[in-house]
């Protein structure tokens, strides 16, 4: 059976991941932006013309309990997991393995893979498990993957195999490191002293027993806490990690082209707990910023003896947090930092920031218009003018249609003259149903009896008869809304770069986007917002007897 399993994410969003059939197809906010144009003559990277394809054929021993294996590839990427560009989906069924090929009582898939930037990231699971993630693979290449469930271990063998054997001891030994860091939580005094009083033997043992192997987690409730978990992640010599000395004795099944673009990969892997955690404590100022120049130190020691690698999607995130810690510091912007970076990491800087924060912040006309104006790479400024599309102010998001209960088209544009509020949430979602009970249904009751304005409520579930059976329950959307499906691969949903539930969107008279990322949480402030909007939208006359 197909399960469909929600993720909480940054504590009121649901994200879907469903097991079910796909289509073949942290960032920081800014502060002030002053745009200033960058430097001009700088070359970006090459188009996405077609360079080539990879082929990957799989066999898989032990029992389990899918007969699908998934396969997510990204053509171009500036993040380790992104939507924007989003992956190409593919699956293959699993099938018996042929006596005749040496793959009796096994099952085999195999996957052809489109490489359009001579490098591409790719991730594979059986069912809701991962096997690998993020990948590096290459045009060209061939391999064969063993997958043996009963000793637990992954094998690549094949004409390419040496290179990803390679690249997956690397892997291991990064993921060996992260998996070792200390357990913390971020609480308050008192939350802190409800959760040991709830768990006060738990409690004791961890205390007890805590050492280098079972590991004692370690609240944060003040400054002082803070200052000394962003003290405990900086490191002292990132490059006496294991790491390098597989990269070292692996480079030649590696090639030139793998093992460039893993070092920035492993320096940046070793130093982003540190950036992350420095990020979120800025506000301790100076002493953050005194341990980030320690950091960042190895960052430029890493860039003189191996190069910095742009498709490194680590190293751009690393860039993005250490150049918003140093406009913190300089007292300067974004952008003028981003400004500052060589070609085609400004360009990757650019691409990233826009595309990790539109979801959930208003970005300006004129950000998007400078970073229009500065990015070269041709694949990143089309990614960059598509949002712009449709998520600044003004755009034209009239075009869109969903489907009623009975199965028919409701467009937008029918809404023509109405100020509509589309609310998207997420079956089994317990953020989308706490902001329909306290903010979307407070708001339906306060003008349920104003014809100037629609409540639109979608659903993304990925079944439509998941959503037929919500409605029933009368948690997610009432007699006052419009009940319509979208389901997870909408069109509106991909432009907009929806990706986690619940999320509101609001339309003017013709379509047009009004407000996005920065509608309220709360009824009070949403109806407020929804007033003002109507004001310009006149009333309907009664009719005359």
């Amino acid at each position: 059976m197909k399960k469909i399993i929600l993720i909480c994410l940054l504590g009121y969003l649901c994200v879907p991941t469903s097991t079910s059939t796909a289509q073949v197809a942290d960032s920081p906010p800014g502060q002030n932006l002053v745009y200033s144009l960058g430097n001009p003559g700088q070359e970006g990277e090459s188009s996405s013309a077609s360079v080539g394809e990879a082929y990957i054929y799989g066999e898989v021993v032990g029992k389990q309990l899918s007969d699908t294996v998934y396969l997510a590839s990204w053509t171009h990427f500036l993040d380790d997991d992104q939507q924007n560009p989003a992956p190409l989906q593919q699956q293959s069924e699993l099938m018996r393995g042929n006596l005749f090929e040496g793959s009796y009582g096994k099952q085999v898939f195999e996957f052809n893979l489109p490489v359009t930037d001579a490098v591409s990231l790719f991730s594979l699971r059986l069912d809701k498990f991962p096997v690998l993630k993020n990948y590096l693979i290459a045009a060209g290449d061939s391999i064969k993957l063993l997958i043996d469930l009963r000793a637990g271990q992954v094998l690549f063998t094949g004409p390419s195999g040496p290179k990803y054997q390679a690249q997956h001891l690397i892997r291991q030994s990064l993921e060996a490191s992260r998996q070792d860091q200390d357990p913390v939580m971020v609480s308050s005094p008192s939350g802190k002293e409800k959760m040991i009083s709830r768990y006060p033997e738990m409690y004791q043992k961890a205390q007890e027993e805590a050492s280098g192997l079972r590991k004692s987690l370690r609240f944060i409730t003040n400054r002082a806490d803070s200052l000394y978990q962003v003290e405990s992640l900086a490191l002292t010599d990132p490059f006496s990690h294991p790491a390098w000395s597989l990269l070292e004795s692996q480079t030649p099944f590696l090639g030139e082209q793998f093992a460039s673009l893993i070092s920035s990969r492993i320096i940046a892997a070793q130093l982003l707990p540190f950036f992350r955690s420095a990020r979120a404590y800025a506000d301790l100022g100076k002493q953050v910023f005194e341990l980030t120049q320690e950091q960042r130190e190895f960052l430029l020691e890493a860039k003189e003896r191996f190069g910095w690698n742009a498709q490194a999607p680590e190293l751009i995130e690393i860039l993005l947090l250490e150049r918003y810690l140093t406009a913190l510091r300089e007292g300067t912007t974004l952008f003028f930092q981003y400004d500052q970076m060589e070609q085609p990491i400004r360009d990757r800087l650019y691409g990233k920031y826009l595309a990790s924060n539109i979801e959930h912040r208003a970005i300006s006309p004129e950000a998007f218009a400078h970073a229009g104006q500065t990015v070269q790479t041709p694949w990143i400024l089309d990614m960059i003018r598509d949002m712009q599309d449709h998520l600044v102010a003004g755009a034209d998001l009239s075009g869109y249609s969903f489907a009623d209960e009975a199965g028919d088209r409701v467009n937008l544009q029918q809404f023509e003259g109405k100020l509509v509020l589309v609310n998207f949430w997420l079956s089994g979602c317990v953020y989308s149903q706490a902001e329909f009970e306290n903010v979307v249904h407070p708001a339906e009751e306060h003008f349920k009896n104003d014809k100037r304005i629609v409540f639109l409520s979608v659903s993304a579930d990925p079944r439509k008869t998941i959503w037929l059976n919500t409605l029933g329950t009368g948690e997610f959307t009432s007699a006052l809304s419009l009940p319509v499906y979208a389901g997870v691969e909408h069109a509106m949903m991909r432009d907009m770069g929806i990706h986690s539930y619940p999320r509101k969107v609001l339309l003017g008279t013709e379509g047009q986007l009004l407000a996005f990322q920065d509608l309220p949480r709360d009824a009070a402030s949403l109806i407020s917002i929804l007033e003002e909007s109507l004001e310009s939208i006149p009333s309907p006359q009664p009719l005359s007897k």
